[in-house]
């Protein structure tokens, strides 16, 4: 136990970063400010008590205390950096004050939201997403480890690297989702299947990239897949690309050694290149289908002309 000392007012950034073996601390009721990196890599530290002095808690201050299993936000935090709790993949109890006028944990759910947006920033193992949450913040479910999540038909917004490296087998999403952030599924090794919401415009970067889908069917009303959106998907064997799709960015299906089937479904006429690279490195017997009439325009065309075959289809 580690007892910082009276009167201190602020933590400074890295204080305490990587102290391997610190696996408790207790913090003065005189400091304010608990600043970025200042527990990050704590990997034994198990509990902290943050005292109704704090206003401040930085970027990345707890972040990677593995050992961590709670945390309490007092009502006198009115601001809580970019992922100052992820990576805690030990965390299973998550409470806000009822009287903080910034986050709140309602509904005993378990997550620190952030009350005026309705966005839920933190999560954690036990965490229940209220029906009032209409966003999932940037990194909020970054390592989750429970196999399956539904998302609640109020969540329209699913921030950057969300579910990063998370063990997700399975994730049900709805149509309602305007937008995946980069990076929210990336790392997610075991998630083999996905739905994609309908109405969803842009597959931002990296968004999928090294995740474990074996097939992916892009809506209709897709117009962007980003860079390396589902590069590196080991497991990947057939892509379907709606009619809708204006722009595939570079090294966006790179290095998917399995994929032997693109189904593609865009017409000839509004017919683009891709970006360098996008399907660079995939299985050398990989098929792409078009629609019939439409395969000389893609022989024409950079990035589609690499296919060693192209076969023409009802479609």
């Amino acid at each position: 136990d580690f007892s910082v000392k009276a009167n201190t007012r602020v933590i400074a950034g890295g204080s305490f970063r990587d102290c391997k073996f610190l696996e408790s601390v207790t913090i003065p009721n005189s400091v304010t400010s608990i600043e970025e990196t200042s527990f990050k890599g704590c990997h034994s530290l198990k509990s902290i008590t943050i005292p109704n002095s704090v206003k401040s808690i930085g970027d990345w201050a707890f972040n990677d205390c593995s050992s961590l299993t709670s945390i309490t936000i007092p009502s006198s935090v009115t601001s809580i950096g970019e992922r100052a709790f992820s990576n805690c993949d030990s965390l299973s109890s998550i409470e806000v004050a009822d009287d903080n006028p910034i986050y709140d944990s309602r509904d005993n759910c378990n997550a620190i939201v952030e009350t005026v947006t309705n966005t839920l920033l933190t999560a954690c193992q036990n965490t229940v997403i209220p029906a009032s949450v209409t966003g999932l913040g940037n990194y909020a479910y970054m390592l989750y480890q429970k196999p399956k999540l539904v998302i609640p038909t109020n969540v329209v917004r699913i921030g950057d690297g969300c579910f990063y490296q998370s063990a997700l087998k399975e994730i049900v999403m709805h149509d309602r989702i305007e937008k995946i952030g980069s990076f929210a599924f990336q790392g997610c090794e075991i998630l083999s299947s996905i739905n994609l919401p309908l109405h969803l415009t842009m597959i931002e970067k990296y968004t999928f990239q090294s995740s474990g889908l074996q097939r992916v069917n892009i809506p209709e009303d897709m117009t962007t897949i980003g860079l390396r959106a589902f590069a590196d998907c080991k497991n990947l064997e057939m892509v379907e690309i709606g009619k809708g799709v204006k722009t595939i960015e570079a090294y966006a299906f790179e290095k998917c050694e399995r994929l032997t089937k693109v189904i593609s479904h865009i017409p000839a006429e509004e017919l683009t290149p891709t970006g360098s690279g996008a399907f660079n490195d995939i299985n050398e017997k990989c098929i792409l289908y078009v629609q019939r009439g439409a395969k000389n325009a893609y022989l024409n065309t950079i990035g589609w002309n690499q296919f060693s075959e192209i076969r023409e289809m009802d479609i």
